[in-house]
């Protein structure tokens, strides 16, 4: 992944850096306090909705923010927003094709999501994919490591080293051994400096398959 996407020019550093970090989960996908409520199973997140922060550090430069994420079938509901909670930007994609809408007002559209993040972010970006790897579910083309319990703890792929990170064990080894990640560590090169991400991801939600989802306002995430 030699290339470094490139933003519009009003796009300001700390959008830059929220988008930099979902751009980043597609490749593999801090020190914060445990989840509210366990992870649920991996297997159990074909529709989900899940609340996070992240921390991003290229170079010298280092950006924080939050992340708020629906998904189910075809739909993703995509909100960045700063640490404060004022959001940055909304991707969404549906069967009608992918949107993004930056906190200015200006909206951008395509056919998908990867032509639309090609068109502002000069940089392809398939939904689909950071869907899995928010499930830690690797691409056939990724070398994966587990641990004993069978769970993917990291995985190499298109250049990046992900690490994930589980809740402490319970009493349950089959429960455990199905749990969704809560922590997520990619590092890798771009063409400006050496990139590290970290996701925590404080709350995941399990949604009925059928849930429509319906686009959010830029401002405060649930």
């Amino acid at each position: 992944m030699a290339t470094f996407f490139k933003l519009p020019r009003r796009a300001t550093g700390t959008l830059r850096a929220a988008l930099l970090a979902t751009m980043l989960l597609l490749t593999g996908c801090a020190s914060l306090s445990g989840p509210e409520l366990p992870p649920p199973a991996r297997e159990r997140l074909a529709a989900f909705a899940l609340e996070g922060r992240f921390s991003l550090r290229q170079g010298e430069q280092s950006y924080a923010g939050r992340l708020t994420w629906q998904h189910a079938g075809a739909e993703n509901v995509v909100l960045l927003a700063s640490p404060f909670g004022q959001g940055l930007a909304e991707i969404v994609t549906d069967a009608r094709g992918a949107r993004l809408t930056a906190s200015d007002g200006k909206v951008y559209a395509a056919a998908d999501s990867a032509a639309l993040t090609t068109q502002v972010l000069v940089y392809p970006l398939p939904i689909p994919r950071l869907v899995d790897c928010l499930r830690a579910r690797e691409a056939s083309a990724g070398a994966v490591e587990r641990d004993a319990l069978g769970r993917p703890v990291r995985l190499r792929e298109d250049g990046w080293d992900i690490v994930y990170d589980y809740p402490e064990r319970g009493a349950d080894p089959v429960a455990d051994a199905a749990v969704a990640p809560q922590r997520l560590i990619a590092t890798g090169a771009a063409s400006e400096a050496p990139i590290e991400l970290r996701l925590r991801i404080d709350r995941w939600t399990v949604l009925p398959p059928e849930t429509r989802l319906s686009p959010a306002t830029l401002g405060t995430p649930p």
